[in-house]
């Protein structure tokens, strides 16, 4: 894969594991602290991040980069038995890749939903957008 362009849950997310499922109880606390914060990416790229994870997660640079490979896969709940470790390189090339608030709200608001719909805004603001006060 030399390009991937990820624009949103693609799947029903109700039976996500992992760690970061934790977090969907608390959507609407996380979107008001962000919005009171003007917190709008996750993780963006950066020079502090490259830095980072290209000194502490190279097998070539430090003995501690399958501290990586573990934070990654126990962060998004991947069965380590189903993936080809000799693709972590490339992935760990490009993560943290960083995503917008909105897109892990909608993520979380996909978990809780149990349904493939589009971002709520809330009641108000969805029938201003979308003419309904609950996503379709």
């Amino acid at each position: 894969v030399k390009l991937l362009i990820a624009l949103g849950p693609v799947a029903f997310l109700e039976n996500m594991g992992g760690p970061l499922s934790l977090l969907t109880g608390y959507t609407n606390t996380l979107k008001f602290l962000t919005e009171i914060l003007g917190v709008y990416e996750v993780l963006p790229s950066g020079a502090f991040m490259n830095i980072l994870t290209s000194t502490m997660c190279d097998p070539a640079v430090t003995t501690v980069a399958p501290i990586c490979d573990n934070i990654l896969l126990s962060l998004i709940g991947l069965d380590t038995s189903l993936m080809d470790k000799k693709l972590l390189p490339r992935i760990l090339a490009h993560t943290p890749a960083g995503t917008s608030v909105q897109n892990m709200i909608h993520f979380m608001q996909a978990k809780n939903s149990g349904r493939f719909q589009m971002y709520s805004y809330g009641p108000t603001v969805n029938v201003q957008k979308i003419w309904f006060k609950i996503p379709s």
